[in-house]
């Protein structure tokens, strides 16, 4: 039973780009069928941030009119330094087109949420700022969160990570939660992972000179 704060999914997204509602409720969607499928005792979210893209690049790709293109590197203009940067996802919904670089954490408590995403949003915006390819309107720099909970507690931690989830400073919050019987528990670490938070940084091209 979630409460009224910790929904089974939730966000916080700019009116900009309202598009990512929907990819959002998709990449709940599919989440929630993947750990059915095992009989929630597997979560596709434990197994990194290129795999949790890979369901929300799925979830983009079923938008009407969506294009999306993973794991591309591209060379810097002439006119700047020499080497490669690189992107992991470009994507175009609903006309606006993004440059998407993804990092993970692993935060051990509420309480160190905002420090860990601060620091793993700054890395995929240092990755972005070298990145170029297909133009784009914005970057979009990710973070994919995979909170742990105590077993007597994981309706109640639900509240506590969702708390600071939207305390954290962070243009796109959201989230996706199993329900509390249906949390899948590590066999590795024995604990109780409930969901996923996603936070993201968008930035205007125009503005990181890759425009």
């Amino acid at each position: 039973m979630f409460s009224a704060m910790a929904e089974a999914h939730a966000w916080r997204i700019p009116e900009e780009h309202a598009a990512f509602r929907g990819a959002l409720r998709a990449f709940s969607s599919a989440l929630d069928a993947y750990a059915a499928h095992f009989h929630f005792e597997d979560a596709a979210y434990w197994y990194g941030a290129s795999t949790t893209l890979g369901v929300l690049a799925g979830a983009f790709a079923r938008a009407p009119g969506a294009l999306v293109l993973g794991d591309y590197t591209k060379a810097r203009p002439a006119s700047g330094a020499g080497g490669f940067g690189d992107a992991d996802l470009w994507l175009r919904l609903a006309a606006t087109e993004y440059v998407i670089a993804v990092e993970e954490a692993w935060p051990e408590t509420p309480a160190s949420l905002g420090s860990d995403v601060k620091a793993r949003l700054r890395r995929a915006r240092t990755r972005l700022g070298t990145s170029t390819g297909h133009d784009a309107d914005f970057t979009l720099a990710l973070v994919f969160v995979a909170p742990f909970c105590a077993a007597e507690r994981v309706a109640r931690d639900h509240d506590a990570w969702a708390r600071a989830a939207l305390e954290t400073s962070a243009d796109l919050v959201a989230w996706h939660f199993a329900r509390a019987d249906r949390t899948p528990q590590s066999e590795r670490t024995h604990r109780w992972y409930p969901g996923v938070l996603v936070f993201g940084a968008l930035t205007p091209t125009e503005v990181t000179g890759l425009r």
